[in-house]
């Protein structure tokens, strides 16, 4: 402790004008990076899902034909448009 206080034992003069002082632009705080969200990309979920969270898949449903089982790509009954 004594080699602490032997810093203090010396007079700080202060400055004799405020002209020459630094300007005071208040605290600066500056964030923790590590903590910032990810910027891009797909956001990722914090929630844990549980089997009431399953959604049940329905089957592919096909626009033309309402059928289930294909899309209007593969519909057989899609109308042929090259003759």
């Amino acid at each position: 402790m004594a080699y602490v206080f032997n810093v203090y034992e010396r007079e700080f003069l202060p400055i004799p004008d405020e002209k020459m002082w630094p300007p005071w632009y208040g605290a600066r705080l500056k964030p923790d990076s590590a903590m910032r969200r990810k910027a891009l990309g797909r956001s990722v979920s914090t929630r844990i899902r549980n089997e009431m969270d399953a959604i049940e898949r329905a089957e592919k449903g096909c626009g033309l034909c309402r059928g289930e089982g294909h899309t209007r790509r593969g519909c057989p009954y899609a109308p042929d448009l090259n003759p």
